[in-house]
This record gives structure tokens, sequence and C-alpha cells, in this order.
């Protein structure tokens, strides 16, 4: 299992460094990597169209979506694409952040 240095289970780490061991990420830079993102969603005609639309004009691929009604006006989307880096990832939630019947974007971390 690999975890952040900011993530909870690894806190006092240093007392048992045998346990551990550092890892870095691959320079090969010209991997796309899933990211998970949660979309609330006002639930309107087209709304979920226009979402993969958006998702796809910024050369992304849709690997899996699934919804989930929270009440009859809001609905969640849960979306796993493909994103490039950090640059890419933010520019895909700026646009659907723009997405007027999109009322909040998350990146899910692991």
């Amino acid at each position: 299992v690999v975890h952040r240095e900011t993530c909870p289970n690894v806190r006092g780490y240093q007392k048992e460094p045998d346990k551990y061991m550092a890892v870095a990420w691959s320079d090969d830079y010209d991997k796309e990597f899933i990211a998970e993102l949660k979309v609330d969603m006002l639930n309107h005609q087209g709304a979920l169209a226009e979402l993969t639309n958006v998702i796809s004009k910024t050369g992304s691929n849709i690997h899996g979506l699934s919804t989930e009604e929270r009440d009859g006006r809001l609905y969640t989307v849960t979306v796993l694409l493909t994103t490039k880096d950090r640059v890419h990832l933010a520019g895909i939630m700026r646009k659907i952040k723009a997405m007027p019947q999109a009322t909040r974007v998350r990146r899910r971390k692991n």
C-alpha cells in the first residue's frame, strides 16, 4: 500500500523506519492516470450529456460513470476519467465548474 506523507495512517513512521520504504513516481510523463471526480448537479434535462461532452472536449476519456440521486432536485455523478497531469485535471474541473448545472466539483483522493 502506498500512502501520502500526510496520510494519518503513517503518523509516527519515523519510530519504525524498517516498516516503511520511500517511493517516488516515475519520470515517464507520457503516461495518463485515472482520476475520480464527484460532481453535484442540478437534475435538468441534458445535464449529464453536457457533462460528458465537456469532459470529452478536454481530451479526457471517461472510464466509468455512475449517478446517485440525492433528492428530487440534485444528484451526484461519480466519474472516472483519464488525465495527463494535475494541470490537465484542474482544467477539466474548471470547465465542469463553469457549467450552470454543476453546483460542486471535487476530486476524490485515495
